[in-house]
């Protein structure tokens, strides 16, 4: 259980190195241009339960609600696309990925997606965005 750090967008993360994949490292994900990932799948392992973390970092994010909305989206499938590539290299769709991630358990019982967003303010046009809008 080696503790590593990792920068992205100007945070420092550390995670036990055996429980988190960086799939935007992965050439698959680098040489594919219509494929997003996110920043982290990091597993947290609990004594009730594993849960799966997806973490997009990100340096800043707009305050205009369009283009906030256009932001979202792109995170939005960034999330997709990294559940997608997990799922696959958890049924050995995926061989390059499931090599890198023996030390997850297939039995991870929830699934969290995350975004930091460094010094930006939740409160502003954000939190309605990411809490939904009333009706």
């Amino acid at each position: 259980m080696a503790i590593r750090e990792y920068i992205e967008s100007d945070m420092l993360f550390q995670f036990d190195s055996d429980k988190v994949f960086l799939p935007e490292k992965e050439q698959f994900v680098i040489f594919r241009q219509h494929v997003k990932s996110c920043d982290f799948i990091w597993l947290k392992e609990t004594k009730t339960a594993d849960n799966l973390f997806f973490i997009e970092a990100r340096n800043t994010a707009p305050f205009q609600q369009d283009t906030l909305e256009t932001y979202l989206q792109k995170i939005h499938d960034k999330f997709c696309h990294s559940l997608l590539l997990y799922i696959a290299a958890l049924f050995d769709r995926m061989i390059c990925y499931r090599a890198k991630m023996n030390s997850f358990d297939k039995s991870a019982k929830i699934v969290f997606s995350c975004i930091f967003i460094h010094l930006y303010p939740l409160a502003g046009c954000l939190q309605p965005a990411v809490h939904g809008q009333p009706k």
